[in-house]
């Protein structure tokens, strides 16, 4: 009797239990969790950069030039382009051609003839034998011849001779040899001055109103390792160069300044600054379509947010709304998160967190 009422109770409990044990995995599966990286948001201010190309030159007002006062033939060479001179340094030789000596001849001998007639014209003055005006022009003539032959033979005396460097600097421009003949007036030579540099930088025309004088730049040359020099604009020209299609801005630089005459540079105009603005890494933006949003860290899930973004600077850019200064964003592991998905987080790992 006893057996008979155990096993018809049996057949629903072991129904019951295998219901049970079949369930179970489902509600045991673990969610899924993602391991990442989180910064947090900060404040501060960010600058509006243009990049622009050019090179370096020397400043107008720092290059001094060279000018043969008389006609002359260049004898000797001590100089060449590029090279190091200091004041007083000798860089060539003149000598007078046959004309400036002819020149400088006559004129001593027209002022010997004129200093003569005044001589004569005031003895014949004194007897009554000349006019006060003959004598004043007498006196005219002889001043002027007197002053034409002082003048020549200054000019021959100052240019003739050794031509030295009048400052300190490099030999920037030089376009004389041996032989030739340079006339009264001619530029031999530019000597530039190391602390005072400029770089010329080209902006395409479209920039152009977002350029203006007093504008911080960074100036730096490719693959050099030294720190960028600081400089300003000071002048922009307002025309398009016919070869570049570019206009020209001169940037004053720094007189510790290491780039060199010469050296092609890479410009970071700061056109605008944006203060107090929330910014975030690169790394935390993510692009759907044409939204760009990020995840944020709340209460151990990830929070996707629609951002709006502004200006970039190196690797961080501005959010313009959706995010606050403070707020954890997930900036590594980003693209294998889901709205809601719970987080792991290193204990250390949000930097810059507001305390």
């Amino acid at each position: 009797m006893t057996l008979r009422i155990a096993i018809p109770l049996l057949a629903p409990m072991v129904l019951l239990l295998s219901h049970c044990n079949a369930a179970s995995p489902d509600a045991a599966a673990p969610q899924p969790v993602a391991q990442v990286k989180v910064k947090a948001a900060e404040q501060k201010t960010m600058h509006e950069i243009l990049t622009a190309y050019g090179s370096i030159d020397y400043a107008v007002s720092g290059t001094r030039s060279v000018v043969v006062q008389t006609e002359a033939q260049v004898t000797q060479v001590m100089v060449v382009s590029g090279q190091v001179v200091r004041r007083g340094s000798n860089l060539l030789r003149l000598q007078p051609t046959p004309t400036t000596q002819l020149e400088l001849d006559k004129a001593l001998r027209d002022s010997k003839l004129a200093i003569a007639e005044q001589a004569r014209l005031t003895r014949m003055q004194a007897q009554g034998l000349a006019t006060d005006g003959e004598l004043a022009a007498g006196v005219a003539n002889a001043e002027a011849a007197t002053a034409l032959s002082n003048s020549l033979a200054e000019r021959q005396g100052a240019g003739i001779g050794w031509l030295r460097a009048p400052v300190d600097g490099v030999i920037e421009a030089f376009n004389a040899l041996p032989g030739d003949i340079l006339s009264a007036g001619t530029t031999v030579l530019r000597i530039g001055t190391a602390n005072a540099l400029v770089a010329r930088i080209g902006i395409e025309p479209e920039n152009v109103r977002r350029i203006a004088v007093g504008q911080r730049v960074e100036l730096s040359a490719p693959k050099s390792a030294d720190p960028p020099s600081i400089g300003m604009i000071s002048s922009v020209d307002q025309r398009i160069d016919a070869q570049t299609h570019q206009i020209t801005a001169l940037v004053d630089l720094p007189m510790n300044t290491r780039l060199l005459p010469g050296a092609l540079v890479r410009a970071r105009v700061v056109v605008a600054n944006h203060a107090d603005v929330v910014i975030a890494p690169r790394s935390a933006v993510n692009y759907d379509a044409a939204e760009a949003s990020v995840f944020v860290a709340e209460n151990g899930h990830a929070k996707k947010r629609p951002v709006k973004l502004g200006i970039s600077e190196g690797e961080d850019v501005e959010i313009v709304d959706g995010l606050k200064a403070g707020e954890p964003v997930v900036v590594q592991g980003a693209y294998e998160l889901e709205d809601g998905m719970p987080l792991r987080t290193e204990t250390d790992a949000v930097e810059g967190a507001a305390p």
